[in-house]
């Protein structure tokens, strides 16, 4: 996804904040991975594939498609029937921002002046491949252990999608479960992140302790604070 050098529809290195996408693009038409791309299909390629690592939520959305392709079934519908369910992610889900379950949080936005805003109109209205689920702390736990438990991948899967796959800073490896922090060969932590406009998520998971920490903010911020306190508690560094 990453190496594939395709253009990504929100380039982090030009590109400040993910809000000024929607100021005159209607984020109420955003519904499914298809609406995503006219805002990239004809752009020239970044890069050779498989030359560079970069970051890029174009790719996801292209995986997306070809899960839509081979499963014929909406994204959405098959995360939470294969994934969702299979975990136990009971209280998770793509939801819309228009027809959100009850006891959903609200995300904010802090405003220059300090006030705060939702962030209703700053987000497509429903997440799709390169993000936006709505999840919670305890399911989101629920899924390493249904990972581990052999529930949602065969053996050989999960030892595929656990390994690294590609080296980004010293230390760091990125591989399908997301970023990895490593001590030559092993695997000492897992770290998943997501940062949209109003909310901000922070997870690591210990393999060896088996211990897996989740943060969810509905404010654009303060999870990794608030998940490296937890680390330094738990596991008294």
């Amino acid at each position: 996804i990453h190496m594939a050098g395709v253009p990504d529809y929100f380039d982090e290195d030009e590109m400040d904040d993910y809000e000024d996408l929607w100021q005159e693009r209607p984020m109420y038409k955003m519904r499914s991975p298809k609406d995503f791309l006219p805002m990239f299909q004809y752009e020239q390629m970044e890069d050779a594939p498989g030359s560079s690592f970069k970051y890029n939520n174009a790719g996801y959305i292209i995986l997306g498609l070809v899960i839509e392709h081979i499963s014929g079934m909406a994204f959405a519908d098959y995360i939470e029937q294969n994934i969702f369910q299979k975990a136990g992610m009971l209280a998770s889900g793509y939801f819309s921002a228009d027809a959100l379950p009850a006891n959903t949080a609200t995300g904010y936005i802090e405003k220059s002046n300090g006030s705060l805003k939702t962030n209703i109109f700053s987000l497509p209205v429903k997440g799709g491949p390169d993000g936006g689920a709505y999840v919670t702390a305890e399911d989101f736990s629920l899924l390493w252990k249904a990972l581990r438990d052999g529930r949602i991948l065969s053996d050989e899967m999960k030892r595929e999608f656990l390994k690294p796959q590609v080296n980004v800073a010293e230390d760091i490896q990125y591989g399908y479960a997301g970023y990895m922090e490593t001590s030559g060969e092993d695997v000492v932590k897992y770290i998943q992140m997501g940062y949209d406009p109003g909310v901000n998520f922070r997870a690591v998971h210990y393999p060896y302790q088996d211990y897996t920490i989740v943060v969810c903010s509905n404010k654009s911020d303060d999870a990794y604070e608030m998940l490296k306190e937890a680390e330094s508690l738990i596991l008294d560094e």
